[in-house]
């Protein structure tokens, strides 16, 4: 069963049924129409099969507004059983951390559709902490509602930077906390806690709690990523692209799924898969911004079709289009694209803290230093980012930054002394040693070494 946001993106459509099908990876549709009259609703749907367009089944439902859920879980068995399968329906209700208020429920699918279509500038992080506000004040019950402010009170907090950002922070923490003490059984206080076992250094205690979370529902991008991010991190990146290409196939049309996909299959040393998903999320809705970053790399490590002209259209998009790429390192990069050692000169500034920041453009810095292979450089860049994350030196930051050390995968970074070195002070080994389940590529080397490549 494909999942709303990406069915939505036909909403309107005149499109060819099979064509939608095929783009869905469908065997059937459920098309239909709602009309509001008052506090009446009048629902008609009807199933089709895709391949000749034949109509399989139909109903018209009417019921007040106030019964909305409920018609969507008497449509969805309906339709299991003109089906002859067994649908387990996973409704949006407080089993679920959700809502019975129509008006917070449309809210939150606003606020949700933003973020699977990688809309993550200003203006829409802007605009989904004010949607996610209006829910909390409609529906005070509502957990996913909760989840939803708090998660964009650090989106607002990252956009306004460490001066500006500390009271939004502060008062995340404060709705985790709130979280936590109305619903300390629901999936997503499991998952706050999983995150707060990995910042106190429990790798394998965070990760198993993480997996809890996954297990026990259905694959929705919500309950999935935090432990996605967490796998990643210690290097399970076949685990986690088969884990991502689950929830793919529930959503084909989220760009979001595509671009972490596109990360994924490029860390893996699957340069081709990466290729056709970069071209395949090319004709879905959205920013593509961050798979265009993956691909300019690709493109400068020699890793796809093109040259250098297709590297300078790349980075002109980036320039114009991402506001994380509008950094002085950046800038100074077009300006000596296809020339070497300038390019890795500009590196070596930011490594040595004469331009940008230890924050993206360090993070860029090393892509470039990979993608030019030069796992010496890639590696300074590297220390650099990840020291400058709150809490490096304490073993207390997140999963999130982790990511770095697995998306440069071209120089043969993995290999270099210093790459275990910083494995060992991330708590990485530990965990391997621990669960005896090493990365990808990893291995141990007698009682007390090991390597990578």
């Amino acid at each position: 069963m494909v999942g709303r946001t990406s069915s939505f993106a036909f909403r309107g459509s005149n499109e060819d049924l099979r064509a939608i099908a095929r783009k869905l990876g469908v065997d059937y549709l459920l098309e239909g129409s709602v009309r509001r009259e008052g506090d009446r609703l009048r629902v008609t749907a009807q199933l089709v099969r895709a391949d000749d367009g034949i109509h399989l089944w139909s109903r018209t439902y009417a019921r007040e507004l106030r019964d909305v859920f409920a018609v969507q879980e008497e449509i969805s068995r309906d339709v299991a059983r003109a089906l002859s399968v067994k649908l387990d329906v996973a409704e949006f209700n407080r089993d679920q951390g959700g809502t019975t208020s129509v008006e917070a429920y449309e809210r939150y699918l606003r606020w949700r559709g933003i973020g699977m279509r990688e809309l993550f500038d200003f203006g829409h992080d802007r605009e989904r902490l004010q949607l996610a506000r209006e829910m909390v004040a409609l529906d005070p019950r509502c957990v996913l509602c909760w989840d939803a402010l708090a998660g964009s009170l650090v989106a607002m907090a990252q956009e306004l930077g460490d001066a500006r950002g500390g009271e939004l922070r502060a008062e995340a923490r404060r709705v985790r906390a709130h979280i936590a003490r109305i619903a300390p059984d629901t999936w997503v206080a499991k998952r706050d806690r999983a995150n707060a076992l990995w910042r106190e250094g429990r790798r394998a205690e965070a990760i198993a709690l993480a997996k809890e979370v996954v297990d026990s529902g259905p694959l929705t991008r919500e309950r999935v990523w935090d432990y996605a991010y967490m796998i990643y991190a210690v290097g399970h990146l076949d685990e986690t692209i088969a884990l991502v290409e689950q929830v793919r196939a529930v959503e084909p049309m989220a760009l979001f799924l595509s671009r972490d996909l596109q990360y994924d299959y490029t860390a893996a040393r699957r340069y081709q898969e990466a290729e056709a998903e970069y071209r395949r999320g090319q004709q879905l809705e959205g920013s593509q911004v961050e798979p265009d970053c993956v691909a300019f790399f690709r493109q400068l490590a020699g890793q796809r079709p093109g040259g250098l002209e297709e590297l300078r259209e790349l980075h002109g998009r980036l320039l114009r289009n991402g506001q994380d790429f509008d950094t002085p390192f950046f800038r100074e990069l077009g300006g000596v694209l296809g020339r070497r050692e300038a390019m890795l000169a500009l590196v070596r500034r930011v490594v040595d803290g004469s331009v940008g920041d230890a924050g993206n453009s360090a993070y860029l810095a090393i892509n470039v230093a990979d993608a030019l292979g030069d796992a010496d450089l890639a590696m300074a860049a590297l220390r650099r980012y990840l020291e400058a994350q709150e809490g490096f030196d304490e073993g207390a930051v997140s999963h999130y930054p982790y990511v770095a050390l697995w998306n440069a995968p071209y120089s043969g970074l993995r290999a270099h002394p210093d790459f275990r070195k910083l494995l060992v002070e991330a708590g990485v080994v530990a965990y391997w040693r621990q669960t005896g389940r090493w990365g990808d590529g990893c291995a141990p080397v007698g009682a007390g070494d090991f390597q990578c490549r």
